[in-house]
């Protein structure tokens, strides 16, 4: 995953067992900015690729952001910067 990136971060992860798996970013303000995966996973390596822009397809602005996975009992999240 690059970071800082200006275009195109890649997140990759691994499920061991079918899950629900929730994976969105949000801006610095704790406001939703676009949903990645909603749903259930079955067991497997997955990536998924987020261009800078939200759920409407509008290119959202340079600065931080933070992307937050839930998968079953797992929590993490990311900070990524997006430069222009």
């Amino acid at each position: 995953m690059p970071n800082p990136f200006a275009r195109r971060t890649r997140f990759q992860w691994q499920i061991p067992v079918e899950v629900d798996v929730h994976l969105c970013v949000y801006d610095i303000t704790g406001r939703e900015v676009r949903k990645l995966w909603t749903g259930k996973a079955k067991p497997g390596k997955y990536s998924l690729a987020w261009d800078g822009s939200d759920d409407h397809g509008r290119r959202v602005p340079a600065g931080i952001y933070i992307c937050r996975m839930n998968a079953g009992t797992f929590a993490g999240s990311r900070k990524l910067v997006l430069t222009r």
